[in-house]
């Protein structure tokens, strides 16, 4: 089913009031951890104070099978970021999904590295629970069917027909540890993980094209995330040397 879209971004009040009416968003965390979940308590930012509270939303009414973590990657989006999370709160929670949205943000003057803060993302979970579900997304992709359902499977899970948009299960991100910390800037990253996944011998779990269709949020150039030209060098390492999968490595979670 087509959901209905916004992508006008609401201001911080306009989003709290929509979503979370009558607090803030400590409150709001704070909230649930009473037992009171509303959508905000779900927005959970790193770097973060360890004076905020874990951030989660859990259905009242009944047990979610799995608790999903979206891993967002960030800088500098902060529109995006607005109406992303304007859109994904409902679509979350209409799906009686236990999630948290954790915001991985990367600081200035450096070039941007997605791969390394997923793996942030995966490691500073554990300060909120033990999840189940990882889905591995970007601030500026909405998906556009309703029932496209974020969860986890016996093997990685491809959102988006044409894009890396991807769920793992706990176990799976752990098998491939993780993504590559070696790619700066755009591209490369995702085709390391492929050869991790071929490695391991997963075999990808696929939408239907008509169901996994997502809409991108306009953003401008990005500065220090362009196209990395070495993005391809560290590929046949992964392919042919299995100590790069170790724990501990540069290469690794």
């Amino acid at each position: 089913t087509q959901r209905k879209l916004n992508l006008t971004a609401p201001t911080w009040e306009e989003i709290i009031a929509r979503h979370t009416p009558g607090t803030s968003i400590h409150d709001a965390a704070k909230l649930c951890s009473e037992g009171s979940c509303t959508p905000l308590s779900s927005l959970y930012h790193i770097p973060t104070p360890d004076t905020v509270p874990p951030a989660l939303w859990r259905p009242n009414n009944c047990t979610s099978s799995q608790a999903v973590a979206l891993l967002i990657p960030y800088r500098n989006r902060e529109m995006n970021l607005r109406i992303f999370l304007n859109n994904m709160f409902s679509f979350l929670c209409n799906q009686q999904l236990e999630y948290s949205i954790i915001i991985v943000e990367q600081l200035e003057n450096t070039s941007f590295n997605r791969a390394a803060l997923f793996n942030i993302g995966f490691r500073e979970s554990e300060r909120i629970r033990r999840f189940d579900c990882f889905i591995l997304h970007d601030v500026d992709k909405l998906p556009e069917d309703e029932y496209l359902p974020y969860r986890c499977e016996s093997n990685p899970v491809h959102l988006s027909g044409a894009l890396d948009i991807f769920g793992y299960g706990r176990d799976q991100m752990i098998r491939i540890r993780g993504l590559s910390n070696k790619y700066y800037g755009w591209g490369g990253e995702d085709d390391d993980l492929a050869q991790r996944l071929v490695h391991m011998r997963y075999q990808i779990k696929r939408h239907p094209p008509e169901f996994s269709r997502y809409t991108s949020i306009f953003h401008g150039p990005d500065k220090q995330n362009e196209k990395n030209p070495t993005r391809l060098d560290f590929l046949p390492q992964v392919k042919h040397h299995r100590v790069l999968l170790v724990p501990g490595s540069d290469m690794t979670l």
